[in-house]
């Protein structure tokens, strides 16, 4: 297929090539069954030639296998030729619909013909129509709950203003936000952010809550929070730093290292560094702060810093991880206080979701770090029900395996 074919809209290949651009683009990852399912595509050689066409046009492909199955996640997308395919002219009727939006950005609304009077000289039947569209491509939704007409934040964040007294009513109300808002990571970040400061409004540690993503320690030992100054005192958020540390197995590496985030990992206390390793930008590092032992920093900017790439790994994480997030699903027996704990979880997991069927809690997520959330999953015997992935049900079992055979051993000692 020519290029000149490709970016004629009105060619259909060309218009299924756009379908599935941004397809990608809204989903992290895809399989070819996926890409069957959601967009109706008959066959995989088809589906194939699409993918090689968008390769030609500058789009770079990454796969990973997982259950003999291959995913394809789209790693770069910004060349001319892809943005031309994207391109859509400005129009009367698209005006109208993006008054509609802005109009609602604002804040929701309980009739809809309240909003016609954003746009002059329109028909309410033409009105009707755009609405009804905009309903229909999910940039706005109905509310079951107040009735009344919101953004889905698809296109447009909605807008927060809020005084510092209403700081703690936000703080309640942005982990209820409905899971449809695509836009639910920044108000996650908004959310652990107040939270940050709630926990420790008034620490002397000379440490700014902003820059902690998870739960804040309420004190750091000595030798940590001399690190986390230099840390600052070398511009981690904007430079590129040389650190040395010392690993699990007491080795000394030094890494020219680009700080993506902070977290503090509540279970374990301790704070870590997760960012790139320049010398090796495909597979994230992660160093405690704790065992640094030197820190210089560089006059080359650091663009990863809270960067979006990192944003996505911290709501995949589970404790301290940088692999390939997995999607899971769980089936849990729905007796005692299991319900308010798997509520609670989905709360604090953005990409997880859980629904009922026939006494069982169906809980789904994205996980990086299956080893830690086995772990966490021991609590709950057996009333947890690995359906996938086939891993995760290995690792449960070995968990409970390592834990019945150290008890044998402390009864026969």
């Amino acid at each position: 297929m020519s290029d000149k074919n490709i970016r004629s809209k009105n060619n259909l290949a060309a218009q299924n090539i756009i379908r599935l651009l941004k397809l990608f683009i809204e989903k992290d990852s895809l399989s070819i069954s996926d890409i069957e399912k959601e967009l109706g595509f008959k066959t995989r050689q088809t589906i194939y030639s699409y993918i090689n066409s968008l390769q030609h046009m500058g789009c770079v492909f990454s796969k990973n296998i997982h259950n003999r199955h291959t995913y394809y996640s789209l790693e770069h997308k910004d060349s001319k030729e892809v943005q031309l395919l994207l391109y859509e002219p400005l129009t009367l009727k698209t005006l109208r619909k993006y008054s509609i939006l802005k109009k609602l950005q604002n804040k929701p609304v309980s009739e809809k013909n309240s909003l016609q009077t954003t746009i002059p000289d329109i028909k309410k039947s033409q009105f009707y129509e755009l609405f009804n569209e905009l309903l229909a491509e999910k940039e706005i939704y109905k509310s079951e709950e107040d009735n009344l007409f919101y953004l889905t934040g698809k296109t447009f964040m909605p807008t927060i203003q809020v005084s510092f007294d209403q700081l703690e009513s936000l703080y309640y109300q942005l982990p209820a936000l409905p899971s449809t808002t695509s836009h639910a990571p920044q108000y996650q970040s908004l959310y652990k952010k107040i939270a940050a400061y709630f926990d420790e409004p008034d620490s002397d540690s000379h440490i700014d809550n902003y820059i902690c993503y998870g739960y804040f320690p309420h004190a750091l030992n000595e030798q940590t929070l001399y690190i986390f100054n230099q840390l600052q005192s070398a511009g981690f958020s904007q430079n590129i730093l040389k650190i040395t540390y010392t690993s699990r197995k007491n080795l000394h590496y030094t890494k020219t290292f680009a700080v993506g985030l902070i977290v503090h990992v509540l279970e374990k206390d301790k704070l870590y560094l997760v960012g790139k390793d320049i010398q090796n930008l495909k597979k994230n590092t992660v160093i405690p702060i704790e065992n640094i032992s030197h820190i210089e920093k560089t006059q080359t900017k650091n663009n990863y810093y809270l960067s979006k790439e990192f944003e996505d790994l911290f709501d995949s994480m589970f404790s301290i991880s940088t692999d390939f997030p997995v999607k899971v699903t769980l089936s849990f027996d729905d007796w005692g206080n299991i319900k308010d704990k798997i509520s609670a979880l989905c709360k604090q997991r953005p990409n997880a979701s859980q629904q009922y069927d026939n006494q069982q809690i169906i809980y789904t997520d994205s996980i990086s770090g299956l080893n830690d959330f086995a772990n966490y999953l021991r609590q709950f015997g057996k009333a947890v029900h690995v359906l996938e992935p086939a891993e995760l049900h290995d690792k449960l079992q070995e968990s409970v395996k390592k834990t019945l055979d150290y008890y044998k051993r402390s009864t026969h000692e």
